[in-house]
């Protein structure tokens, strides 16, 4: 019976802390160009390989260590 109550109460903390938090835009260029190496997940899907393998030339022509 109090499980309910404290559900509801706990729903209502977070939606009141998230109304006032405010998300910002990440920048990942810095952490992009200090990084050297990277581990791409390669997709099993045809097209969707391509597209990967587009951001593997990418990180290659950046002299990048990548793991795929």
């Amino acid at each position: 019976m109090i499980g309910p109550i404290k559900e509801q109460a706990a729903k209502f903390i977070i939606n009141q802390k998230l109304k006032e938090h405010k998300f910002d835009e990440l920048d990942f260029s810095r952490i992009f160009k200090r990084s050297y190496s990277f581990l791409v997940f390669m997709p099993k899907d045809e097209k969707d390989f391509w597209y990967a393998v587009e951001v593997l030339n990418f990180l290659k022509e950046s002299k990048k260590n990548v793991t795929a």
